[in-house]
């Protein structure tokens, strides 16, 4: 059976309703929390406008691989690559060499359509801030034409089996694709989040929409209203109410793509629901739709890259507004012209689509073999750069080693000093080794990345072992059960344990949204509840140490900056702000610290406990009150909150002094 394939306006008003949200979310407006699910219900239309089409062909015996690639080149390429062209003017300007190195390689994968493969690869931790990647938003274009490279050879596959045989064909493999995506969504979000298996299903909704759509066709007139209101309230629920705790993709993406299933099935110009999206506004909006979100991602995106501090919501309303009105230009002056086939034949389609890839990949290649094509910028800023990239902060991640601490990494054969804590740990490793191997003592490394040295905190941010204190345990089985260790350091982002909040250090350095999700996520207590119990964890952990005749050295929190303080430096040299060293507020990390502090000192004295106080180094010493982040204009931190090697070695010098005035460097 052929599906009807009619312009059906209220599609394109349904176009509006995907993309306004996510441009809205993206501009941070709270009502507008899960405005992300506007991607699903692009993916929804993309699958059942694009099925109608290849479907057709099939029946009709008029379908043509070669003709299919065409219309996809003459739909996304001249868009894109004109925002390509447009990214690379701006990233020139105003990029650090790091932050262009990444632009780079992001090119080379939206070329290859596999962009989404390369942001799940650059996902984590330590990934820098999303929103400062101009490209990020063409994950999802990658995800359709990864789709689109096999499903039209599945259906020419299966052209000869009967139609209810098709259906059950996509029914099981929509099924099982979504069974992926919810298992997925707790194991590996990321993965899931960006790659196709766990996406295939929005698609393959719309695409088992498309042939049996006469079937949905067929139903009452007064039910088929009732249930397009149904699919735009369960789309509405979706954008208001979802956030960034929900699981996605999963059963709850069932929510939205439900809910566009239901509106392109039921929605028809005759009923309320079709009546709405038809109306000019919501069409107009609905054809530059794709534009529009080429368009709005870059605008914000190099808005924060050239901005001091975070752009301001009015600041994002204009932008939004300035990206609609971009969107209709390109719409009417690039995508309009180029589907015409009286401007270009398909050999020059195909001609300029290959010679601007080869064009943007060479280019692409360039930016990373060169790191990001410093040459471009002053030397000021250049000088600056080079602790972008390197820096020394968390060297030797194979330390981990919560499984068997005997495998930790150790600069001896007999260590008798410990590293243990996080990765504020693990950034001053290699500088403190250093320090030590001058007193011919053996350091051995053992720190985890979001694992403060407590037994009995779970942390489910940490993705690789949310349950801390379990690996922690086995360490401190093995210090006490070996008495060739002598000293304990004990080093942790505190604070983040404790309060439980991302960094503002209320001078427009935010902590990126990845972090602040991440902080969201963390199992929530009554404040006074949480800061007794964590200090009461700390002080078992030292005292029982000290009681197994062991040397503690208790590092309090290292000041936090809130800028990515090497690219912050650079950004700022590149805009001829060069003379100028960064610092930060000493009274906002007293009060973002007084807890920490509160329950730290806590801990009873001891003569075989020393405390160091990273403040003393940083904080109203070299400017009055100020917490210092570089020093002879030089950074001391490798992002917003860890020491690089300068800092590390600050730190590691200062703890070696306290060392010796106790008589502990000899004595191991």
């Amino acid at each position: 059976m052929k599906p009807n394939n009619a312009y059906r306006k209220e599609i394109d008003g349904l176009r509006t309703v995907a993309v306004l949200p996510v441009i809205l979310y993206h501009a941070g407006l709270s009502w507008f929390s899960g405005g992300y699910v506007g991607v699903d219900v692009f993916f929804v239309i993309s699958g059942y406008l694009i099925t109608t089409i290849i479907y057709r062909e099939i029946h009709n015996g008029e379908f043509s691989i070669i003709n299919f690639y065409e219309r996809r080149i003459r739909r996304i390429f001249p868009a894109l690559f004109f925002i390509l062209l447009l990214t690379i003017i701006f990233a020139w300007q105003w990029m650090t060499p790091l932050q262009f190195k990444r632009f780079s390689q992001s090119i080379i994968s939206v070329n290859f359509m596999s962009s989404n493969i390369y942001f799940w690869q650059k996902a984590g931790y330590f990934a820098s801030s999303s929103e400062l990647r101009p490209l990020l938003h063409t994950w999802s274009l990658a995800i359709e034409e990864q789709f689109y490279l096999f499903f039209p050879l599945l259906l020419l596959l299966l052209k000869k089996i009967q139609h209810k045989a098709l259906i059950i064909i996509l029914a099981l493999l929509t099924i099982s694709s979504l069974l992926w995506a919810d298992y997925i969504s707790l194991v590996r979000p990321v993965e899931g989040f960006y790659l196709l298996p766990a996406r295939a299903w929005e698609l393959l909704f719309g695409s088992l929409l498309a042939i049996s759509i006469h079937y949905w066709q067929a139903i009452n007139h007064k039910i088929a209203n009732i249930l397009s209101i149904i699919g735009l309230v369960l789309i509405a629920y979706a954008i208001i109410n979802f956030d960034q705790n929900v699981p996605f993709p999963s059963f709850w993406t069932l929510i939205p793509v439900g809910g566009t299933f239901l509106v392109i099935a039921f929605a028809n110009p005759e009923n309320l629901v079709g009546k709405l999206l038809g109306l000019r506004p919501m069409v107009t909006i609905g054809l530059i739709s794709y534009s529009a979100y080429l368009w709005h991602w870059p605008i914000f995106s190099f808005a924060r890259i050239r901005m001091f501090e975070p752009p301001s919501e009015l600041i994002f309303i204009i932008l939004a507004i300035v990206s609609l009105v971009f969107a209709y230009l390109s719409w009417k002056f690039i995508e309009q012209p180029f589907r015409n086939k009286q401007n270009f034949s398909r050999q020059k389609i195909f001609t300029i689509a290959f010679l601007m890839s080869c064009f943007f990949i060479a280019f692409g290649i360039v930016g990373h073999l060169t790191r990001g094509l410093p040459a471009r910028l002053n030397p000021d800023a250049i000088a600056a750069a080079k602790y972008t990239d390197t820096g020394g902060a968390r060297k030797n991640r194979a330390c981990d080693a919560y499984t068997d601490p005997k495998n930790a990494c150790s600069s001896s054969s007999d260590p008798s000093v410990i590293l243990l804590g996080d990765s504020h740990a693990n950034a001053i490793s290699e500088q403190f080794t250093n320090a030590l191997s001058q007193y011919e003592l053996g350091l051995q490394d053992i720190t985890h990345n979001g694992c403060p040295p407590i037994i009995g905190i779970y942390n489910p941010n940490n993705i690789n072992n949310p349950n801390c204190s379990e690996g922690i345990k086995k360490v401190y089985n093995y210090i006490v059960g070996n008495p060739q260790i002598k000293t304990i350091v004990l080093v942790s982002r505190w604070v983040s344990t404790y309060e439980n909040t991302p960094f503002d250090n209320q001078e427009g350095g935010v902590e990126s949204r990845t972090m602040q999700e991440k902080h969201q996520r963390l199992t929530h207590q009554e404040a006074e509840d949480r800061y007794n119990l964590i200090g009461n964890l700390t002080n078992k952990i030292v005292n029982n140490l000290i009681e197994n005749g062991k040397r503690v050295i208790l590092v309090y929190p290292i000041p936090e900056v809130g800028w990515m303080v090497p690219e912050y430096l650079t950004k700022r040299r590149i805009h001829g702000m060069n003379k100028t060293g960064l610092s930060t507020s000493h009274a906002v990390f007293k009060a973002r610290n007084k807890n920490v502090y509160k329950q730290l000192d806590r801990i009873q004295q001891h003569d075989n406990l020393l405390i160091i106080k990273p403040e003393i180094l940083f904080c109203n010493n070299d400017i009055a009150d100020r917490c210092i982040a570089t020093k002879a204009n030089l950074p001391l931190y490798a992002d917003d909150d860890h020491l690089n090697h300068l800092g590390a070695e600050l730190l590691s010098n200062y703890i070696i002094s306290k060392m010796e005035s106790r008589n502990w460097l000899n004595e191991n």
